[in-house]
């Protein structure tokens, strides 16, 4: 549900790029931290669960394609 959600539900690509996302957070915080802080990979999903439903609503990958439709829809200046 989290890679879903962090990938983007709406997107085709999304679950698919929010799974990348969580496994390679998930073998990071392993790496970093080992198994010394039981439930910290659990605490730190809800707290960026939260905070891509509040700041990046259609995920990752529909941002950064939104952000492209916005950048390729700018006018262009002409250099003199």
């Amino acid at each position: 549900m989290f890679g879903a959600i962090a990938g983007g539900m709406f997107v085709r690509l999304g679950p698919t790029v929010g799974a990348v996302f969580t496994l390679l957070l998930a073998e990071g915080l392993r790496l970093s931290l080992g198994h010394e802080i039981h439930g910290l990979d659990t605490t730190l999903y809800g707290l960026m669960l939260v905070l891509f439903i509040i700041f990046m609503p259609k995920g990752i990958l529909g941002a950064a394609t939104g952000a492209y439709e916005k950048r390729r829809r700018a006018p262009r200046v002409a250099h003199a």
